[in-house]
Formats: C-alpha cells, sequence, structure tokens
C-alpha cells in the first residue's frame, strides 16, 4: 500500500476511534440519566406518599373523631342513660348502653365505650364491663376536665392499645355529672387509610411507653397476635401482611438510627416495596413510634427495567447507523484528498521555491537592519509592530518577544500620541502628511518610564489592500545633551562677561558717587545743626527724607562693592553656632518678630572665613526681617545630616514669586518691591569660596527657607 493510502487510513482510524468513544460514552451518559431519573421520580413518589400520609392522617383522625363526636351527642342526650346514670346502676347503665354499643362497632369499628366520674374513675367500660372503678390517666381526658369543652386525640393505652379516643362532658340538666367517651383502635383506622391512599402502613410503639405484662394481657383481651421481643426498642402493633419484608426488619434490628428522612427499599414475595418512616405522635404530642409507609414499586421497576433496555436498544442502533454513515463519508472525503493531492504537492513545490528566495530576501534585509545602530520598526495600519531589531531593544529596553504584536503607540508619551493623532487626522482631510518621507524629531518613551529625544524617518508602502509603515529612529539624546552643554557655557561666559562689566563699572562709580554723596550729606548736617534758621517742620522732616536716601544710596554702593570685589577668605576652623549667636547679639529684631532658634549642640566645626560668613548671615537675617513688614517669626536653627552640616534660615513672610525663584542669587534679580538685588548673589558668592552651598525653598504667599551647607 502507498505511503498516501497508509496515512489516510492513520488519519480515518484518528477520526472514527474517537467518534466510537463520543458515540459509547453518550449512549452511558444517556442511559445512566434515564436510570438515575426513574429512580429519582421513585424516591419522589414515596416521598409524595409519606408527605400525603403526614398531611392525610391528622385529617383523617379528624374526620373519624368528628363521627365519634356526632355519635356522643345521641348517646349523651339517651333519657334511659341519663336515668341509669344518675342512679348509679352500673347494671341498668349497662343494659341500656350495650346495645348502641354493638351497633356503633358493627357499623363504625368502635371498640372502646366509656362512663367517667367527674373524680376520673371508671363507673363502666361497656366494651369491658368486669373492669371499673380505675382512675383514667389520659390527655384527653384531662383536656376535657380543663377546657369544659369535647377533647380528641389518638392515646396510648395501658394494654398497648393506640385508640383514637373523644371525651365530652356530660351535662344533665345544666349540671356536669361526669364523662362520656368513645374510641377506636388503630386496627380499624389503619385500613381505611390504606385503602384511600394505596400504600400498605405499619404503626409501632416504643417499648418505654409499655409495660410487658399489660401488653400481652391486652393482646389476649383484644384478640390480637403479638411478639414483645421480636424487636429491641419498640413492638409493632398492626401489620398489614402476614411477614415483615427482609429489608425493614434489617432495619428493625440494626443499630441506624430510624427518622423521617431515612428511604429504603425491600421485596417480599417478589414484589418490591420502597417505603419510608413518618413520626407518630399521641395527643400529648409525644414521639411515641413510628408509622412505616410501603409502595409497590414492583409495576414502575419493570416499567424502567422495559424503558431502559429499549432506549438502549434504541441508542445502539443509532450509534451503528452515525458510525457507517461516517465511516462512508471520511471514505468519500479520503478518495477527494487523494485526488487533489497531486495537484498539491506541484503547488507546495512552487510555494516552496517562492518562500526560500522570499526568505533569502528576508534574511539580506534583516541582516542589514540588525547591523544598523538606529531602531527599525514596521507597523501595520492599525499600529502593530511587525519588525523590531537588535538597536530598538537596545534604545527602547523592549525584547522582540516582549513587543511584537503590541501597539507602537506604548513607544511615545502621551502628549506625543495626541499629536500624532492630530497630524493623521489632518493627513486623512488634506491628502498631505507633514512626517512621511521626511526627518523629523520627536520624544520616545522608554520601558522603564523614561523620555529621551529621537530623530525619526517615515515611510509607507501597501501590500494586499493594506497600509504598512517603516520607522528608522535614532536616539540623539548625547547630540541633544552636547548641545546643552554649549548653550548652558555660552550663557555662563555671557553671565562671567556681564558680571566682570558690572564690577568694573561698579568699582568706578561706587568711588564717583560717594564723594558728591558725601558733600550731600555735610550739608544736611549743617543745615540740620543751625536750628535758629531753620524753624520749619517740613524743611527739617524733608532734610531726614534726605539722609535717609543718602544712607540707602550708601548702601547699594557698599553692596556693589561688596559683590565686585570679594576678598580672598582667611580660612579658620571655627563653630557655627558660635558665629550665628554673634551675629543675632549684634542685630536688633523689631518687635513684631518672633525668633525661634535651635542649634544641635556639639556639631563639628568648619573651615570657614569668619567675616564673611557673618556678612552672609547678616543678609540672609535681613532678607528674612525684610519679608515680614507686618511681623512674624523667624526660625533658625542648625543640625547635621547626611556628612554635613547644615544652618537654616526660615521666615513665614510674603515668599518669593516662582518667575523668579530659579533666578534669585543672579545678581539684580530680587524677590522683594524694593532693592537693589545685590544681596543673595553676594550670599552665594561668599557661600561658594567658602567651599559651602546656599539653598532656597519658598512658597509665594507662605515665606522662604534658605539652607547654607557645609560638607564634612
Amino acid at each position: 500500500m502507498p505511503d498516501l493510502e497508509k496515512e489516510y487510513l492513520r488519519i480515518r482510524v484518528r477520526i472514527l476511534v474517537p467518534v466510537v468513544i463520543a458515540l459509547t460514552t453518550i449512549l452511558a451518559v444517556s442511559l445512566y440519566s434515564i436510570y438515575w431519573l426513574q429512580q429519582h421520580n421513585m424516591y419522589e413518589d414515596i416521598e409524595h406518599e409519606i408527605k400525603e400520609v403526614e398531611s392525610l392522617f391528622p385529617t383523617f383522625l379528624k374526620n373519624e373523631s368528628n363521627l365519634l363526636a356526632a355519635q356522643l351527642d345521641n348517646i349523651k342526650n339517651n333519657k334511659d342513660l341519663q336515668e341509669a346514670w344518675a342512679a348509679k346502676d352500673r347494671k341498668l347503665l349497662l343494659q341500656y348502653a350495650l346495645p348502641p354499643f354493638q351497633y356503633l362497632k358493627s357499623s363504625t369499628d368502635i371498640t372502646h365505650f366509656y362512663f367517667i366520674n367527674i373524680d376520673r374513675s371508671c363507673f363502666l367500660r361497656v366494651h369491658n364491663p368486669p373492669r371499673h372503678s380505675d382512675i383514667l390517666d389520659r390527655f384527653t381526658l384531662f383536656q376535657a376536665i380543663r377546657q369544659g369543652e369535647p377533647a380528641r386525640g389518638i392515646e396510648l393505652g395501658p394494654f398497648g392499645t393506640f385508640t383514637l379516643r373523644v371525651v365530652i362532658p356530660w351535662i344533665i340538666n345544666g349540671k356536669l355529672t361526669g364523662y362520656l367517651e368513645l374510641g377506636k383502635e388503630v386496627d380499624h383506622l389503619a385500613p381505611e387509610l390504606e385503602k384511600i391512599l394505596g400504600v400498605k402502613l405499619f404503626f409501632t410503639i416504643e417499648k418505654k411507653y409499655l409495660d410487658r405484662e399489660k401488653w400481652e394481657e391486652g393482646l389476649k383481651m383484644m384478640g390480637h397476635s403479638g411478639r414483645w421481643d421480636q424487636f429491641k426498642d419498640f413492638v409493632i402493633i398492626y401489620k398489614p401482611l402476614d411477614k415483615i419484608p427482609s429489608d425493614l426488619s434489617n432495619i428493625f434490628t440494626s443499630s441506624e438510627q430510624i427518622n423521617d428522612e431515612l428511604i429504603f427499599d425491600s421485596t417480599l414475595d417478589d414484589i418490591e416495596y420502597r417505603g419510608g418512616f413518618l413520626s407518630l405522635l399521641d395527643a400529648g404530642s409525644r414521639h411515641v413510634g413510628n408509622i412505616i409507609i410501603l409502595n409497590n414499586i414492583t409495576d414502575e421497576k419493570a416499567s424502567a427495567r422495559t424503558s431502559l433496555i429499549t432506549q438502549l436498544i434504541i441508542f445502539s442502533m443509532v450509534a451503528v447507523l452515525l458510525f457507517i454513515i461516517f465511516y462512508t463519508y471520511i471514505s468519500r472525503i479520503e478518495n477527494t484528498l487523494i485526488k487533489a493531492s497531486d495537484n498539491l504537492q506541484l503547488e507546495i513545490q512552487e510555494r516552496t521555491n517562492a518562500e526560500n528566495a522570499l526568505r533569502e530576501s528576508e534574511e539580506r534585509y534583516r541582516a542589514i537592519a540588525e547591523s544598523t545602530p538606529d531602531a527599525i520598526i514596521t507597523t501595520n495600519s492599525a499600529t502593530k509592530i511587525l519588525l523590531w531589531n537588535k538597536a530598538a531593544e537596545s534604545i527602547f529596553g523592549y525584547t522582540q518577544n516582549e513587543i511584537i504584536g503590541k501597539s507602537s503607540k506604548i513607544l511615545v508619551p502621551e502628549r506625543v500620541r495626541e499629536l500624532e493623532k492630530l497630524g493623521v487626522e489632518r493627513s486623512a482631510k488634506t491628502g498631505i502628511s507633514a512626517v512621511l518621507g521626511k526627518t523629523v524629531e520627536s520624544v520616545g518613551l522608554r520601558k522603564d518610564g523614561s523620555e529621551f529625544p529621537t530623530e525619526v524617518s517615515l515611510s509607507s508602502w501597501s501590500s494586499g489592500g493594506e497600509a504598512y509603515y517603516a520607522a528608522i529612529i535614532r536616539d540623539i539624546t548625547e547630540r541633544k545633551k552636547a548641545e546643552d552643554e554649549l548653550a548652558a557655557t555660552r550663557d555662563a561666559l555671557f553671565r562671567k562677561e556681564k558680571l566682570a562689566v558690572l564690577g568694573q563699572l561698579a568699582g568706578g562709580l561706587g568711588h564717583e558717587l560717594r564723594k558728591p554723596l558725601a558733600v550731600i550729606k555735610n550739608a544736611c548736617y549743617f543745615l540740620k545743626s543751625k536750628k535758629s534758621i531753620i524753624t520749619d517742620n517740613a524743611v527739617k522732616d524733608n532734610i531726614d527724607i534726605i539722609n535717609a536716601e543718602i544712607e540707602l544710596c550708601n548702601t547699594i554702593i557698599s553692596d556693589i562693592l561688596d559683590f565686585s570685589r570679594v576678598k580672598k577668605p582667611v580660612m579658620q576652623q571655627i563653630g557655627l553656632n558660635k558665629l550665628l549667636t554673634d551675629a543675632l547679639s549684634r542685630i536688633i529684631l523689631p518687635r513684631n518678630i518672633h525668633l525661634e532658634t535651635n542649634f544641635t549642640k556639639d556639631i563639628e566645626s568648619v573651615l570657614c572665613d569668619p567675616l564673611q560668613i557673618s556678612q552672609l548671615f547678616n543678609n540672609l537675617i535681613d532678607n528674612a526681617v525684610q519679608a515680614m513688614p507686618d511681623g512674624g517669626s523667624l526660625k533658625i536653627y542648625t543640625h547635621k545630616k547626611n556628612n554635613a552640616i547644615e544652618v537654616v534660615v526660615a521666615d513665614d513672610g510674603c515668599g518669593i514669586p516662582s518667575d523668579r525663584l530659579s533666578r534669585i542669587f543672579e545678581p539684580l534679580v530680587t524677590g522683594k518691591e524694593s532693592g537693589v538685588g545685590l544681596g543673595l548673589a553676594i550670599c552665594k558668592k561668599l557661600a561658594e569660596v567658602n567651599h559651602a552651598t546656599i539653598l532656597v525653598e519658598s512658597s509665594e504667599g507662605k515665606g522662604s527657607t534658605f539652607t547654607l551647607r557645609f560638607d564634612i
């Protein structure tokens, strides 16, 4: 047999074997489901029968008791009985009571008839005249005495009889004279109930409620038969069958707990039963025994077996038919496959040749793509990444396995995605693209979330009706960094040149301005000393204003000179706490400024110029005071942090505007409404020459914090 035909045979086996297994499984599951459903229905039937007995038994007892009560109503009105009762003549009473009792016994199966005194003593048992004068202790009698109304219920007698009893008060001429009672044993009730429900009923009584001698005496008296030792805990007081089914007998003799949920199967004389248990309660609601319900399921089981065999035959025939259909259909498919095999081999060979050529082309392209230092990425029109070279892995941080099939949008920040979306929409409307065929700068997003500048060249092509895109991406971080460093160097050089010119100008201008200012100050002093000549207060006030402005000009000139000629520091090892204490002792703070200090003890001394650092402290404290014209809190403290000693000067004044914060240490930049803007520039210069760092944090309207840090 040719190899191809052998392969087709293996395919046939691979298809048919699962089909056979599937059909067999379906057959087994279906038959089991049918069997389970039948069993479930039969279980539901017995549960229904138990519920029917449970609901019908009280109703049946009620109806029977109503009949007994109706008979008692007739008896209590019998004049002869009333007269005999009034005379307490037992023989005469028996003579009048016996005929109606015999009639009721033959017509309604009544088995008990009592005349009871008010003290519960039995005056006459019509059904057993020799026994009398004993005290009766029964729930129904107690209920009739307590309520003064007819009472009814099923009760267990001292001789083991389970009897439906109705007791009524006997009132003659408006006076309670005693009680009348009629009873009907379960032996006479059970057959009627079985006939109504179509089931067999067994009644059992637990031995703890019985006295063996009295029970056996009761059997003889009632003409019944029974065995006290047949079962351990109970006796059977009624059974509809001559024999007890073996399975039921096993339950009775075993230690299994009998309860209302126990369902069992049993067989007797080729008749199959399914049964259950129901608690038997007396008139005092005591559990005194059980009612066993047996339902004949012989016909149902036979029907179920017949149905199961029929279903098996039907399913088997259907399975065989389906197997034949599948076998025939697969054979036809095999023939078609064999005929198409030759053509397919030719097509495969042609495709193989084309694929080899394409593979060679792809390998050449891939070799070029992998050797370039730039990232090369191709996507389809849905931005799904199709190609990802080694350089792309290095630049973006994603491996091929991680990125292939993902959207290229994850390679750019969110803000750039929005711009690209707008560009695509504009290109769709105008037909003109701002990026295709061009090299543009953009921003890339690495796997770790960091951004970097890129240079992107984008091209596109179509294949199979779908558009594809290729992007060559270059990381220009180093180039941008070099450009930024060059710009920063130019800015620094420009600032140095500007500061040098400012220093030269300040040096000469300071000396030139101080001469006329000194002359003006002396003139003001002379005028102020001539009190006899100048008596106008307004003139005096203006002279004071001129003096104040001269002092301000001198201060500005001093700041300019200090900035332009910072001297070389004279380094000493000195404690910053002492410098701060000395500086504060020389400053008189306004009364509305609250000073808080916290100098950490035993911090190391630092190497610095004491005069220059004191001047720096004075400038910082003076700035803080000027920032709080309406008063506030000035906090100064020292501490050691991360191998450095820090001096912190904090205020809760007006703060520094955010647009000036980054340039606050530059000359001529100030955060105040007045001032030249040289104080903080001098502080920074003094900090630098003393190898320290000065930092600032500020929030407009909340205050500023300046930190002077010395590394140790």
